[in-house]
This record gives structure tokens, sequence and C-alpha cells, in this order.
């Protein structure tokens, strides 16, 4: 008679406990179905209530492909901080490969170690003499449009113009204060490259590679890599013109070329750092600053606050940031507008390994899809999130770290963001205490926005500018 032998195998005992205690909901098949034509052409609405039906960790699946839907604000502080190097950005952004290249937005780790080491000191306190400098040129060439407009009472498209401006100043404040920059040039080409980074774009890219059988890009087309090479050439002519010191340098480009010439950075590496700057580093403030004065024309009570607060700030004082630290309801409204209005409304991640965090599992290779839009209108997290109520701000009862993620967080958090909200904040600041923004459209409630990579208004944004003293003198 033979000995009967069972065997126990436990390994990978832990695995398996976890995904039987999986929280993570996964919504595929017939479940998924009717909400794939929402997350094409309205992924806002539409990823909004999937989180409201199925939870704030999901997994969506369709065939094969899935990716993971994080809106908990403990399992984001694990991605992006806690164990943040199990969750590199992967390779989120292959359609925008060609225009970023190796810069900051899309290198790999090690080269964007070096490169984000080396580009912070372009964005300290050290640098603020310069942009103060273009900062009051472009703000009075600014004032001279608005005044234009008034005189002409015409409505002004200021989401075109806010853009135009944040581009000079951050062209001439980064890369060069003498470059000859064609503004409007560049605009239409980044816009026409935003218009089809859209999830309604990327799955008809999608489907055309199927039916034609061949991969289709973001810049197959001739007008796509036309905005491309604009984009491009900008970029190589201004670093040659530096590198050649044919031009004086800002910050950035003065370390892009120092770098360059001492051999830790490739020719190439310095101009894709260029191009990524040019690309997301002034529509982000652009729109910040949009829906600031928005969410005030809206909400008169914080707009007289913030008239009486800034009342007594000229430009001497507007120069000294001690300015900004007096302006706290400028702070809070700022901030609550980039809770409702994020420059990004999502980004993304990849897994390395499988970890169980707090019951929700996330398995090796997964596609992890974190939003801030989402994140910031939960009601599980804010009290009447669409709510606009700067409060929140400066009491901060409602805000935690991780809730409150409009530049994301951890060590790629954006590395311009401080900047970005002096400027938004010392911008609101000059131009309020100068004119009246009444808006045509949108004319109520909250703004109905384009999900491109960065977030923008849907349709064209009209506003009446008044000289507010001549407002004050004709309410009295």
């Amino acid at each position: 008679m033979k000995n009967n032998i069972i065997i126990f195998d436990f390994s990978n005992m832990s695995d398996r406990i976890s995904n039987y205690m999986n929280k993570t909901v996964t919504v595929k098949n017939f479940k998924i179905l009717p909400y794939l034509w929402g997350i094409t052409y309205n992924p806002l609405n539409t990823f909004s209530k999937l989180i409201k039906k199925y939870g704030n960790v999901l997994q969506l699946k369709v065939g094969k492909d899935s990716v993971y839907v994080v809106n908990d604000p403990d399992v984001i502080k694990h991605i992006l901080k806690t164990n943040q190097d199990n969750y590199p950005r992967g390779k989120s952004v292959d359609d925008l490969a060609d225009l970023f290249g190796n810069g900051l937005l899309n290198s790999d780790e090690a080269i964007w170690q070096v490169e984000r080491k080396a580009l912070t000191p372009a964005f300290h306190n050290s640098q603020l003499e310069q942009f103060y400098q273009v900062f009051f040129e472009e703000a009075r060439s600014f004032t001279t449009i608005l005044k234009n407009y008034e005189s002409e009472q015409k409505p002004i498209n200021l989401e075109y113009h806010f853009k135009l401006l944040l581009m000079r100043i951050t062209f001439r404040n980064l890369f060069s204060p003498d470059f000859n920059y064609d503004i409007p040039k560049i605009y239409d080409s980044l816009s026409l490259i935003l218009h089809h980074t859209t999830f309604k774009e990327s799955n008809y890219r999608l489907f055309k590679s199927i039916i034609l059988k061949k991969k289709i890009k973001l810049f197959s087309n001739d007008r796509n890599r036309a905005a491309l090479q604009i984009i491009s050439e900008t970029a190589e002519k201004l670093f040659e013109q530096a590198y050649n010191g044919e031009i004086k340098t800002g910050g950035m480009l003065t370390i892009l070329v120092k770098s360059v010439r001492e051999g830790i950075t490739e020719k190439s590496t310095a101009v894709d750092e260029l191009k990524n700057v040019i690309f997301a580093g002034s529509d982000t403030v652009a729109n910040g600053l949009l829906w600031l004065f928005y969410f005030l024309d809206k909400n008169q009570q914080y707009l007289e606050k913030i008239v009486e607060e800034i009342k007594d700030i000229d430009d001497v004082k507007l120069a000294d940031q001690s300015a900004l630290r007096a302006t706290p309801v400028v702070q809070s409204a700022l901030k609550e507008t980039l809770r409702l209005v994020p420059p990004v409304w999502s980004f993304y991640r990849t897994s390395l390994e499988t970890e169980n965090i707090n019951g929700y599992v996330i398995p090796k290779g997964a596609f992890i899809m974190i939003s801030p839009f989402l994140l910031h209108r939960s009601e599980k997290f804010w009290n009447n999130p669409l709510v606009f109520r700067p409060e929140r701000f400066m009491t901060n009862e409602e805000v935690e770290q991780f809730n409150y993620i409009p530049f994301g967080q951890g060590k790629h958090i954006c590395i311009g963001n401080r900047l970005a909200q002096i400027e938004i904040q010392l911008l609101a600041i000059y131009l309020l205490k100068r004119f009246n923004f009444e808006f045509v459209s949108p004319t109520e409630g909250l703004p109905v926005l384009k999900p491109e990579l960065i977030i923008a208004s849907k349709t064209k944004v009209k506003v009446r500018v008044e000289n507010r003293t001549r407002k004050e003198l004709t309410s009295m």
C-alpha cells in the first residue's frame, strides 16, 4: 500500500488573501458599456458618475485593457509619496513623446533626477529680480490692450489674451527677454496640439489604427507635424542664440547653456526642456488667472473684499513679496479656484510591483489614473464641493495635503508651481486694482470645461472690461 502524500502549497498565500480581500471594484463587460460613449466625449462627468456609483478606487476594464481610477487621498498619498518609487510616470504621454523628448514631462527617471536638480534653481527667489522687471513691462502693455477694448466697448476674449500675456512673461523670464518670439504662431500651434489630446481624439486615432492596421500617432498628420516644427524651431533657435551669446538669458536658459557647456546635459535634452516649458509653462497659469476672475465676478462679495484688501498696494509694494503675504483673501480665492478648476485634470502612473494599499490591490503593471478634478469635487472630502467658498483655505478645516493636489504631489510635483501661483496673485492684484471684469460668456454657474491635457474652456470666454475708478463713480 502506497503512502498518500498531501502537499500544501503556501507560496504566494499573502497575495491570494490580498486578492480575496480586495476592495477595488472592477467595472467591465456589460457594466462598462453604458459609460464608453461618456468616457470618450464627456470624461469629466462620466468619471464622476463612475466614482459615485462604484467607489473611490476602481478598475475599468475593456477587453485586455484596463485603467485603475484612484480617488482616495490615502491611496493617492501612498502612490505619490509613501512608496512613490513603485509608481513611476511610465509612458502615459506616448502621443506627445516627439514634443516632450527627454524633457521633465517625459524623461526616464535617471535623466529626470539630473535635470530636475539642475533646473530647480531657475524657480528660486534669487531669480525674481528679472521676473519683476519682465512682469511690470508686460502688465503695463496689457493694460493698454484692455483700455483699447474698454474704449471700443466690445468684449475681449480674455482666455486668448491671458494666454498670450503669460507666454510673454514666462518666455521672457525663463528663457530670454531679448529673443524675437512669434507668440501668436506659438499659441496657434499649441492650441492645435492640445485639441488632439482629448479622449475623443485619442480614441479616434486608436480606431483609425485598427482600421488601417498601422499605428496612427498625434503627429501623423501634416498640420500637427507643422505645429510641432514651429515649437521645435523656436526652442532650437533660442538655445543656439543663447549658446552663442547673441541674447541675454533668463534663469532656466542660463542653467541649460551652462549644463551643456560642462557636458552634464546633451544639447538635444536642453532643447527638449525648452519645448516642455513652451508647452506647459504658461497655459496653466493663464487658466488659473482666468477662472479666478470668473469666480470673483460671479461671487461679488469676495471681489469686494479683495478690492478693499489691495487698495493700498502700489507697484512698489507689489514688487515686495510681503505684499503677497498681506493679501490672504486673494490667496484663498486663488486656491479655491485651483480646487474647482485644476490646471491638469488627470495624470498617470504605472506600478512596478503588486501592492495592497488599505485593502485596495494594485497589481504589477497597472495603469493608474489620478484626477485632481474628481478629487477636488468629491462630496466625500469637501463640503458643498461645487460651491466657490475661499473660506475653506482661510481656516484649512477641510484641506488635507492629499485631497488637494492642483499641481500634483511627491517628487514629481510641478517644478514651477510656486512661481505660477506668484504670477497669478501678482496679476490679479495689478489688474483688479485697475479694471472690473464682467463675464458675458460663460454667464453663470460652473464653467463648462474641455478636458484636453491642460484643461480649457469649452466655449469662448467673452468679458467686458471697465476702468475700476469709472465703475465706482458710476455706481455711487
